[in-house]
């Protein structure tokens, strides 16, 4: 790996570093009514549900490189988002990675997103 590699070879070398952080390693075949919600530079997300919860799943590009310095931080990124619990923070509940590239499982925010939010907050704010 300290040649760089993309994500999903990273990943595929990882579970020790999941296992220590306490991150789960959740399995896709447990999700149901997987639907496209969205699309980004470096991801699409779905819409699925988990054991009775509506998740949303960000699915990561496999083509994405990391060498070992960056690997070792997004591992530690990992680490931060998995103790965040806050209700005021999308929360992160894992990791899955059966499908060629990797995903994270997260608390879908379906309400529009977080620029709009704030526009039409202000909006009502005195100046």
């Amino acid at each position: 790996m300290s040649n760089g590699g993309n994500m999903l070879e990273c990943l595929k070398h990882s579970e020790p570093f999941f296992e220590e952080a306490n991150i789960k390693i959740l399995s896709i075949s447990q999700y149901s009514n997987l639907r496209n919600f969205g699309r980004g530079r470096l991801a699409i997300v779905y819409s699925a549900v988990f054991q009775g919860q509506t998740l949303a799943l960000k699915s990561f590009n496999n083509n994405l490189s990391l060498d070992e310095k960056m690997f070792r931080k997004f591992i530690q990124e990992l680490k931060h988002y998995n103790k965040v619990d806050h209700p005021n923070i999308i929360k992160f509940y894992g990791i899955s990675r059966e499908t060629g590239n990797f995903m994270f499982a997260l608390q879908l925010a379906n309400e529009g997103n977080l620029r709009d939010h704030l526009q039409k907050k202000a909006s009502g704010w005195c100046v």
